[in-house]
C-alpha cells in the first residue's frame, strides 16, 4: 500500500493525502490532529461508524479486528491506481509522502505514551462472553451460553447475534442466529453432526448495528 493517495478516478492528484479510519476516543482524536498539524501530514479522519456505513458494515483495513474487540486505535489508509497491479513500482510511490506519514505516526506514538492507559480505554462496542464445554464426545451436541453487555455494562436485549463455528482456524462449518433468553443472555446448540470427527472448533459470536459491531 502506498503511503498516501496520489490518484483518484485513475487521474493523478496534485497532492497526496491519507484517510484515517479511527475509533472515537477523544484523546486519540486530539493527538492525531495535533500530530498531523505538527508534521504537515494531510489526512482526513473518518470515524469507524461512518466508514462502516459506507462499506456495507465493515472497516476495510486491519483496524476492524481491533475495533470489534473493543480496542481503541486508528489506521492510515491510502490507495492508488497502481495498487495490486504490475505497475506498482517504487517509482510510483512519492517519497515525500512516506516521510510525512512516518513522521506523523512517530510523533503520535511518542506523544501518546505520556497518557495513562485508562484514558485510552473507552469502549465503543458491546462485550461478548462465550461459555461452553472445553471438550465434547464425538457426535454429541455442544451447548453454548452467551452473554452480551453494552459498553455501559447494560445487557444487549434487542439484537440478533450470529454464531459462526469453524474448524481448521477459518474453515466455516455453520453460521446461524442464536436464541435470545432475555436480559442479555443467549444460547445455541451446535448439532452433533459437526462433532463427528476429532479436532478443534472455533466459535465466534457477533452482534452488529449501525453504531457498532462486536
Amino acid at each position: 500500500m502506498t503511503a498516501s493517495v496520489t490518484t483518484a478516478f485513475n487521474k493523478d492528484l496534485p497532492f497526496s493525502t491519507n484517510l484515517v479510519f479511527s475509533t472515537q476516543n477523544p484523546t486519540i482524536t486530539a493527538l492525531m490532529l495535533k500530530s498531523m498539524a505538527k508534521t504537515g501530514h494531510p489526512a482526513v479522519v473518518v470515524p469507524a461508524p461512518q466508514i462502516r456505513a459506507l462499506q456495507g458494515g465493515i472497516i476495510p483495513t486491519d483496524l476492524q479486528a481491533f475495533y470489534s474487540s473493543g480496542i481503541q486505535g486508528f489506521s492510515t489508509f491510502s490507495n492508488s491506481s497502481y495498487y495490486h497491479t504490475a505497475g506498482e513500482k517504487e517509482t510510483q510511490v512519492p517519497k515525500d509522502a512516506y516521510i510525512k506519514v512516518t513522521n506523523y505516526l512517530t510523533d503520535f506514538l511518542r506523544t501518546v505514551q505520556n497518557f495513562a492507559p485508562n484514558v485510552l480505554q473507552t469502549r465503543e462496542v458491546p462485550k461478548v462472553e462465550i461459555n461452553t464445554a472445553k471438550s465434547a464426545r464425538l457426535g454429541k451436541p455442544i451447548n453454548v451460553s452467551i452473554k452480551i453487555n453494552q459498553p455501559n455494562g447494560k445487557p444487549v436485549t434487542n439484537k440478533t447475534p450470529v454464531i459462526l463455528v469453524q474448524e481448521k482456524d477459518n474453515w466455516a462449518l455453520l453460521k446461524d442466529n442464536v436464541q435470545n433468553l432475555g436480559n442479555g443472555v443467549y444460547q445455541y446448540k451446535i448439532d452433533g453432526q459437526y462433532t463427528k470427527k476429532p479436532g478443534k472448533l472455533w466459535i465466534t459470536v457477533s452482534v452488529q448495528d449501525k453504531n457498532y459491531m462486536a
